[in-house]
């Protein structure tokens, strides 16, 4: 009996084996002739593209003005990413992330007094739902583009 029960066991392996490889190959779809379904894995997924600019109130653009840009999704929590604003003012985002995202950017005036005079925090979202995709197949869907125009208001002092 203690012969036979390794050997059972051995011999079981192969034939599972054997059957999930067939199971595996019978499972996936190789027909080259394009008349059968392609099996996609995966995530659908698209490429973002924010172009911006950040204006004062006279519409002069703003440089060096902090963007934290993270998923506006409460549940889910993106990495937010930094950037900042050229001297024009102006900033350019790309990412990859599921379809119809929606994007929370927050500015915020870092060096103050050194870009024309202090600004208020604020709080722009940017959504990609009803978005036009370019170039996409299959699970990928494109790449969307947005420009957007972000106005500051600058701080008023109170203090005398």
């Amino acid at each position: 009996m203690k012969r036979f029960y390794p050997h059972f066991l051995n011999s079981m392996n192969w034939v599972l084996a054997g059957l999930l490889t067939l199971l595996g190959f019978s499972c996936s779809d190789s027909d080259d002739d394009g008349g059968g379904q392609v099996e996609e894995y995966g995530c659908p997924h698209a490429n973002y593209e924010i172009k911006g600019k950040v204006v004062n109130r006279q519409n002069n653009p703003i440089p060096n003005i902090q963007i934290a840009i993270s998923d506006s999704v409460p549940d889910r929590q993106m990495p937010s990413d930094t950037i900042y604003t050229d001297a024009k003012g102006e900033f350019l985002w790309e990412t990859g992330e599921f379809p119809g995202a929606t994007f929370k950017l927050i500015t915020t005036d870092i060096d103050k007094d050194k870009n024309g005079g202090q600004f208020v925090a604020d709080t722009s979202f940017v959504s990609f739902k009803n978005a036009v995709y370019e170039n996409g197949s299959g699970w990928y869907k494109g790449k969307a583009k947005q420009e957007v125009t972000i106005t500051m208001s600058e701080q008023i002092n109170t203090e005398e």
